[in-house]
Order: C-alpha cells, then structure tokens, then sequence
C-alpha cells in the first residue's frame, strides 16, 4: 500500500495492547497487509504513520479490540485527504463510538 495514513491511539485503560502477546493479531495484521513493526509502533508508542486507507485500518483495529476485549482505547486514522478519516471509541471489544469516513 502506498497511502499515508496517521493512525493514533489512546488508551483510557491502564491495561495496553501488546502485539506480541496473541498470535491472532499477528494473523490479522499480515492478513491485511500490515507489518508487525507498523502496529508495535502504534500500540507501543501510540502513533504511527503507515501505508493503507482510514476505513481499511479501521476494520483491523474493531478486530483487535475484539481480541483485547479488557481494553478500552480511541483510535484515529487520518488519510491524505481531509474526509478519509475515522475516530473509533472501543470497550469492551465492542465499538462505543464511530464518526468517518465520510462520503465526498
């Protein structure tokens, strides 16, 4: 994938997600095309800039959170263009709040 894409994360838990630890979330990441660096850098650090689309990044991280049901983060990924962007709210596995992307 050659698109820039800013992804963020925060988490609201004391407990993070650690990419290492389930080899599930290394199945999903080379599924869609992911590298595991990519995803240390965002979980670790929670920032990382990859290669990708928000919407496709977005459907990988609803993903994960069902994997790290027991923590609870914000994700935002911002495409080049200003309306290919995503905020997710995730707890309990589950999507609590979802905003993008939007349509031109």
């Amino acid at each position: 994938m050659s698109y820039d894409l800013l992804v963020e994360i925060g988490y609201v838990s004391d407990e993070k997600i650690d990419v290492d630890a389930r080899l599930e979330l290394v199945e999903l990441a080379e599924e869609a095309g992911y590298s595991l660096k990519e995803l240390r850098d965002l979980f670790e650090d929670g920032r990382a800039d990859i290669g990708g689309w928000a919407v496709e990044f977005t459907k990988l991280a609803e993903e994960i959170a069902k994997l790290y049901p027991d923590v609870e983060f914000s994700m935002r990924a911002c495409g080049e263009e200003f309306r290919d962007t995503c905020v997710r709210e995730f707890k309990g596995g589950e999507v609590e709040f979802a905003a993008g992307p939007w349509e031109y």
